[in-house]
């Protein structure tokens, strides 16, 4: 598996369908990762946008498999997200009907903050979840300084 940023168009076209989006309704700011297996094909899209200061949105479409799920393409994403955006923040809205991925979303780190009631695309109430670049389990570890010095 590899990830790319390459033809961004084509990530998003792939990804809406799969989000519940309706067709190049992303907003124009997205920037969108691909999870490529080795023959070329897509795995998964993991997309950003919603951008503020600090924090954006996050949303993952996937083929429903779940081999490209590797600590690699999570430390890439998450990577991403928190150093090269330097982002502090991350949110993720899940349909409440859609258990497995809430429970993915727990799996990697993401911590249940709210209900946003008819948040989902599909007009449902949406469970939010979040997290802080300081929790994120995937990033390398900080060395602290000591009080030493």
């Amino acid at each position: 598996m590899r990830v790319t940023m390459q033809n961004q168009a084509d990530l998003i076209a792939w990804a809406e369908p799969r989000m519940g989006v309706e067709k190049d309704m992303m907003p124009s700011e997205t920037v969108a990762l691909g999870v490529m297996n080795d023959a070329g094909g897509i795995e998964a899209v993991i997309c950003f946008n919603a951008f503020y200061s600090t924090y954006a949105s996050l949303h993952v479409a996937s083929n429903g498999g779940r081999r490209w799920l590797s600590r690699k393409v999570l430390a890439l994403v998450f990577g991403y997200a928190f150093t090269h955006l330097n982002l502090t923040r991350l949110n993720f809205l899940v349909p409440h009907h859609n258990i497995p991925v809430q429970v993915l979303a727990l799996k990697v780190g993401l911590r249940i903050e709210g209900v946003a009631r008819c948040g989902a695309n599909d007009g449902s109430d949406g469970v939010l979840f979040g997290m802080l670049a300081s929790e994120c389990p995937w990033l390398p570890k900080r060395v602290k300084e000591s009080k030493n010095g």
